[in-house]
């Protein structure tokens, strides 16, 4: 079987990502990637996305870098609270953000998504309160 081979080159807000394309099986690497550290990201630990954007976590800074789908940085971005650093996980629901906290044993944070203002007191995981 013949295998379909397509090199598209993608130059969207000075971005340039090269890709190759081709008709493999599931997981195969697309060639698609982009730089987290030009915005200050030098250590991501976590990505969430939903349809515009990406938010990911700096393990070393507790912030959370939001960046629009095609990879390129908003230049938007909210810390952590205090009691949540070391942020290895990220998740989001289209209305609040949670991000997994690992300094502090079975501690979730969650945020708005909006403006990334902290609303709850950290939770155990391990449970339902």
């Amino acid at each position: 079987m013949k295998k379909l081979l397509i090199f598209i080159l993608i130059i969207i807000g000075g971005l340039i990502m090269f890709t190759k394309l081709t008709n493999t099986a599931e997981g195969d690497y697309t060639g698609i990637y982009f730089d987290t550290a030009g915005a200050g990201n030098t250590y991501p630990a976590g990505i969430t996305k939903n349809d515009t954007f990406f938010w990911i976590t700096d393990y070393y800074e507790s912030i959370v870098f939001k960046y629009w789908a095609n990879g390129s940085y908003t230049l938007d971005y909210f810390n952590l609270t205090a009691g949540n650093s070391r942020p290895q996980g990220i998740t989001n629901n289209g209305t609040f953000i949670w991000v997994v906290n690992s300094s502090l044993k079975s501690s979730v944070f969650k945020y708005w998504q909006h403006n990334g203002s902290w609303t709850l007191d950290s939770f155990n995981t391990t449970g339902p309160r």
